[in-house]
């Protein structure tokens, strides 16, 4: 996993981080927020986002059929 002792690491490289998780077909990714203020509609104040998100995802290999899809739609937007 790209990220799995969860200690603070002075200098990471979300970017790589992310490419080795998904060299590895499943992975977690930490982003670290530090006074990130977002202005959500309805309420009047903005919010204060602290902390840590972990971003988990897990890839399977595509089934032969899913290829074949895939690659007939690549080809039809090529010729669009």
């Amino acid at each position: 996993m790209a990220n799995s002792d969860r200690s603070e690491r002075k200098g990471a490289n979300l970017f790589q981080d992310w490419v080795n998780a998904m060299s590895n077909q499943y992975g977690e990714v930490d982003v670290r927020l530090e006074d990130i203020s977002v202005k959500l509609p309805f309420i009047p104040e903005a919010v204060r986002l602290n902390g840590t998100v972990t971003l988990s995802f897990h890839l399977r290999e595509l089934s032969a059929k899913e290829k074949d899809a895939r690659v007939a739609k690549e080809v039809r937007l090529l010729h669009a």
